[in-house]
């Protein structure tokens, strides 16, 4: 009886994690959603009595102090020295972008605590969110070959219609552009792409080799897309893999993709052509942001933007309302967005995780892949790649040789080396 009861409650814990982790990734779904999501998963943490002991450990406590004095400090200094060129609409939701920033505090403290304590259960549930992702762009993209119908994710909850639809000059292959459950194509590749980093990296930590199945399902879904930027990540995630693997496993591949593009010519082709016409017309509206960020602020905005919560209404007010001056704030990637919101200052960010995560080349890759994201560094997602990427986690003493023809396993001792979570037994 008390082994059912148990085995119950294992379940219902490991359901509550996913359905935790899958709110927290819905970025196109609204803060409340995420916020939702993020409330749900440190329930889950201080209901286990092992993740608890990792989350209000020393260094996860200091962590969670630091970072939530350093926000209330940018936002007192917010309220106290107000600019004259902010945006008005940022300036209303100041208040609830800080509550957010604070449970976003919250949510990397807890990942953290049970990536030190449940390293298993969070990769086994990341590769699980992988498949479904996956799985239901592969349903949209069959329901509009077979019947022209598009199954919408994003629109019943935030009432904007998910960006599917498509330019037949721009993309001759397929005239539409699945985005999963996400509201663009783009925004899909990565989420997926992310959650990816995530569990190779944790399988890794583990001494194991990421499972084949959500891999190429993940790549394949990313070049199904059609997104210019999609092409360009789910080729460097090829990279990193391919790196990572032994030369009979990229012998495979190579002869794979060979024989693809040996059977179908005229739909690479095709595809290749998509590709280029798409990163011509994109790259004015991105080269405008640029152009902006770095050539047309001086001084102080220049140096220290201006700060999370805010940027001035010269660029968000535009961005937001016409697509004919720049792209939105985060669409030149995360290394960008920094600078955006930051100034030159913020480069400091991307440079710091630059120094601390492990420099092998699988992990370069992924640390390219993040920074050339569209993802806000405010959005939980982000942190499913970039966590375990700063963590440095190392591989188990005991697992480190049951990955059979997997490179670049570290073997740092008998558990990872978590920076901001203890060791826990």
């Amino acid at each position: 009886m008390s082994t059912q009861i148990t085995m119950r409650s294992t379940a219902i814990h490991r359901s509550a994690l996913f359905v935790a982790l899958l709110l927290c990734s819905l970025t196109s779904h609204g803060p409340y959603v995420v916020m939702t999501g993020i409330l749900l998963l440190m329930a889950v943490c201080i209901s286990d009595a092992k993740v608890r002991e990792a989350l209000f450990s020393i260094r996860c406590v200091a962590f969670v102090s630091l970072s939530a004095t350093a926000i209330t400090a940018c936002y007192l200094w917010f309220l106290a020295v107000p600019h004259g060129n902010a945006s008005y609409n940022l300036e209303k939701s100041a208040t609830n972008n800080y509550i957010f920033f604070l449970l976003d505090i919250g949510f990397l403290a807890s990942f953290a605590a049970l990536i030190s304590a449940r390293i298993g259960e969070v990769t086994t549930t990341v590769s699980r969110l992988l498949v479904l992702n996956c799985s239901v762009l592969l349903l949209q993209t069959a329901t509009l070959l077979v019947g022209g119908q598009y199954i919408d994710f994003t629109k019943p909850i935030t009432g904007d219609p998910s960006r599917y639809q498509n330019w037949e000059s721009v993309h001759p292959v397929f005239g539409f552009r699945p985005t999963g459950m996400y509201i663009e194509p783009s925004t899909f590749a990565a989420a997926v792409g992310t959650m990816a980093i995530g569990y190779i990296l944790l399988s890794r930590a583990r001494g194991k080799t990421p499972a084949t199945l959500p891999i190429a399902l993940t790549v394949l879904s990313m070049l199904i897309t059609q997104s210019a930027a999609a092409v360009v990540q789910a080729a460097v995630l090829i990279a990193a893999l391919m790196v990572t693997h032994s030369r009979r496993t990229r012998a495979w591949a190579t002869a794979i993709f060979a024989l693809i593009a040996l059977a179908s010519p005229g739909l690479i082709a095709a595809y290749i052509n998509s590709f280029m016409l798409k990163i011509d017309a994109d790259s004015g509206l991105r080269l405008r942001l640029l152009s902006y960020v770095y050539d047309v602020r001086h001084g102080w905005d220049f140096l220290l933007g201006y700060g999370p919560f805010s940027v001035e209404y010269d660029l968000f007010d535009v961005s937001e309302h016409t697509s004919t001056f720049v792209a939105s704030l985060n669409d030149a990637g995360l290394l960008n967005f920094f600078v955006v919101q930051l100034g030159i200052v913020g480069l400091a960010i991307p440079i710091g995780i630059f120094l601390v995560m492990k420099k092998d080349i699988a992990n370069l890759c992924f640390f390219g892949l993040l920074m050339s994201s569209k993802l806000s560094y405010t959005s939980p997602l982000l942190y499913f790649g970039l966590l375990p990427l700063v963590l440095r986690l190392g591989a188990s003493q005991d697992n480190a040789h049951s990955a059979a023809g997997y490179r670049g396993v570290e073997v740092e001792g008998g558990e990872p080396d978590l920076l901001l979570a203890s060791r826990s037994s």
